[in-house]
């Protein structure tokens, strides 16, 4: 079943602060932080600011679950990193994962959402064209 709850940190509603979170050597550093703009089964939205690994600026990220399926485990999606998009992107839902296959700026990229509850964290592993793995604070 896909819907975008199950992979969020629990709890988490439009409009809430979220504080972006990275894990170095033991250490939890706030690298950047934002507002959860909007919120569905299928939809999400989030605005912020980042400064990270020599990137410092704008954060703006969109996710929508095309198909609007709930009891879909794949489909197709839209995500949208900054001023990079792909329209054609894929998903899959899978041992609680939420995978995101996408083509951004020509370089392909995945990002897995999921919970991390130890933390009450939305946990965001992103592989390929940049490695790295954030956690969204809600606040």
């Amino acid at each position: 079943m896909t819907t975008l709850s199950p992979y969020l940190a629990k709890g988490v509603y439009a409009g809430q602060k979220q504080g972006l979170k990275v894990n170095e050597l033991m250490l939890w550093l706030t690298v950047g932080a934002g507002e959860l703009k909007s919120l569905s089964d299928f939809e999400v939205a989030i605005a912020g600011k980042i400064n990270f690994v020599g990137y410092k600026g704008d954060l703006n990220i969109y996710l929508h679950l095309s198909d609007q399926d709930a009891a879909a485990t794949s489909g197709s999606c839209v995500f949208k990193l900054n001023t990079y998009s792909d329209e054609n992107a894929v998903y899959a839902a899978k041992n609680g994962v939420l995978t995101i296959n996408a083509v951004l700026g020509g370089h392909k990229q995945s990002i897995a959402l999921s919970r991390y509850r130890r933390k009450g964290y939305t946990r965001c592993e992103l592989k390929g064209h940049t490695n790295v793995t954030a956690y969204l604070e809600p606040k």
